[in-house]
């Protein structure tokens, strides 16, 4: 893309948006590699894909907006120019196209090991990739490549814009407006991580930065029906599902940042209920207590 900004991953899981001074935006970190990246020509918008599967969409103050779990890494990602339209590509697994808000709009299988390109049309309606396959590990060892286009005119509907309804709320004061502008706080409510029913998970807010100030509250909707106030709240599911959990914080001039992380829940494997269960090793005991003494007593009688 050609533009003033700029979007920088690293194998660290570092994620990095500059602009045209060589000022940081802002800055995310996942927990693995990032290996594909793409920014917008105004900077509005970036996309990342990741070493563990994920696709990762940020708008310009570092709040996710979403994010997908695919099967397979995600070497390579596109944006189109304006941000409505995403394309990834994750090996072993399939071409991926999303619209700006998250939602799958189209995909395809792919039996190749590898993708080398992906790149997506602006208006959505058509998408270009390359991949192929190498000979066990050895990346110089080149068995096939393949260049595809495919036709996405009657999938593409981009939706509204997904942060229209996130604003920054400035406190209100009778004062003149100050000669300096507040920078709002940017929200870290970590990385999306797996679970099961009934454990205790401990979330963690505390690494929400303010540049120019101080966070002094934490708000968490963890999707089901339950928040909390604390920045390191712990907290349970009670029910399998995908759960999107939202961290909102604010500092001390009543600016708000909020980020977003996905939380699977699975079901938790049941015990087997004559192991670690009171009540039920008792009368296996018994059992066996009274099996040794009717063998006894036969033995005395005879």
């Amino acid at each position: 893309m050609t533009g003033p900004y700029v979007g920088v991953g690293t194998n660290s899981g570092n994620i990095y948006q500059i602009d045209k001074n060589g000022v940081l935006v802002f800055n995310y970190k996942h927990n693995k590699s990032i290996r594909g990246l793409s920014i917008t020509n105004t900077g509005s918008y970036l996309v990342a894909g990741s070493t563990d599967g994920y696709i990762l969409f940020f708008n310009n103050k570092g709040t996710k907006l979403w994010s997908y779990k695919t099967n397979g890494g995600v070497n390579f990602v596109d944006i189109s120019s304006q941000g409505q339209y995403i394309a990834a590509g994750a090996d072993r697994d399939s071409y991926y196209l999303f619209n700006w808000n998250g939602q799958k709009i189209w995909a395809k299988t792919n039996p190749e090991n590898y993708f080398w390109s992906i790149q997506v049309q602006d208006d959505g309606k058509g998408l270009f990739a390359g991949s192929g396959k190498y000979m066990g590990g050895n990346l110089e060892m080149k068995l096939s490549n393949n260049v595809c286009f495919f036709n996405t005119e009657q999938f593409a509907m981009a939706g509204d814009a997904p942060d229209k309804n996130i604003h920054t709320i400035p406190t209100e004061s009778t004062q003149p407006p100050s000669q300096t502008t507040n920078i709002s706080p940017i929200a870290n409510a970590g990385n999306d991580f797996e679970t099961k029913v009934g454990e205790a998970i401990r979330f963690d807010g505390t690494k929400s930065v303010d540049e120019d100030g101080n966070i002094v509250s934490y708000h968490w909707d963890f999707g089901d029906g339950k928040t909390s106030i604390d920045p390191k709240p712990l907290h349970q599911y009670t029910s399998a599902g995908v759960y999107k959990v939202t961290l909102i914080v604010t500092d001390d001039k009543g600016s708000k940042g909020e980020d977003v992380l996905y939380v699977t829940v699975k079901e938790s494997q049941p015990q087997s209920p004559m192991k670690g269960v009171p009540g039920f090793e008792l009368p296996a005991l018994l059992g066996g207590s009274i099996t040794a003494y009717f063998i006894l007593s036969r033995r005395k009688r005879n």
